[in-house]
């Protein structure tokens, strides 16, 4: 694993977490989902991409970087929330854990649906 990508695509990672949250307490102010919000929720469209490709195991990723490696992203994160170190340490453990569950359970899901049978839709 490349220590250098390791970093960048765990920064994606969060990113794509991150801005869903942002889009959905945008989306959510109103009280309601309709077609406006996806003003909010398209741009996430190229964050995702970017993060579920090549995500792997992130919470292992997280847990393997160096000391210096783990302070640059708590420092990136940090750029966007006012939050005590360890607290955010356990927000990223989280954020990635449940992001990495949640893609892998898609994509055992997905690679299950039933293929269309030509005969029985006549």
């Amino acid at each position: 694993m490349n220590s250098e990508n390791n970093l960048k695509e765990l920064k994606e990672v969060l990113d794509f977490a991150f801005g869903a949250v942002e889009a959905f307490n945008k989306a959510a102010e109103d009280g309601k989902f309709n077609l406006l919000d996806l003003q909010y929720l398209y741009p996430l469209w190229d964050k995702a991409a970017a993060a579920i490709k090549d995500i792997g195991n992130p919470l292992q990723r997280f847990l393997a970087l160096t000391p210096q490696e783990r302070q640059d992203l708590l420092s990136y994160v940090k750029l966007r929330f006012e939050i005590e170190d360890k607290e955010l340490e356990y927000l990223i453990e989280d954020t990635l854990s449940a992001l990495g569950s949640n893609v892998n359970l898609v994509k055992r899901w997905s690679s299950r649906f039933k293929k269309p049978n030509p005969e029985t839709e006549a």
